[in-house]
């Protein structure tokens, strides 16, 4: 195998080296971003729990106060927009956004693992490349250290 050959080998060898070092930081940067992105679902959850906790409690008040609206123009006006408030179309809308939150964040979970895998299977492509390579280098250097005796007059000088 010619020098040159080996050059190329050896540049091949080097580009998939700096190929696996670019997805391994691509898939650091896809961790955080998933961890990051995990975080905020939890908080997420947490405040859509809290929310329905805030609103089941003001529900048992209105419950509470079903008695005392009869005879209050007051409390029967209160009752009326809260109960609209928190069974009506702004509470419902407010779960439908929850939803759509954990829906999206979710997607964009699924979509960092698979870019993690997607890496990773990049990663084992390249280290086979470069096993290859490397073997295709070593034949090349079995073969330039049987060729030297040849070129020397057939003996081997000891150095």
């Amino acid at each position: 195998m010619s020098g040159s050959m080996v050059s190329t080998l050896q540049a091949q060898r080097q580009s998939y080296v700096r190929q696996t070092e670019e997805a391994r930081d691509e898939i650091a940067r896809y961790e955080r971003s998933y961890e990051s992105l995990s975080n905020f679902k939890t908080t997420v959850t947490q405040s859509q729990e809290e929310f329905q906790s805030i609103r089941t409690e003001k529900m048992k008040t209105l419950a509470q106060l079903e008695e005392v609206k009869k005879n209050c123009l007051t409390v029967q006006r209160y009752h009326s927009g809260m109960q609209e408030i928190l069974s009506g179309s702004v509470s419902g809308g407010i779960g439908a956004v929850y939803a759509v939150m954990q829906l999206q964040i979710e997607l964009k979970l699924k979509q960092y693992l698979q870019k993690i895998h997607s890496c990773e299977r990049h990663i084992a492509s390249y280290g086979r490349e470069i096993d290859h390579i490397d073997r295709q280098l070593e034949s090349a250097e079995r073969e330039a250290r049987a060729a030297r005796p040849l070129r020397g007059g057939g003996t081997s000088h000891a150095r």
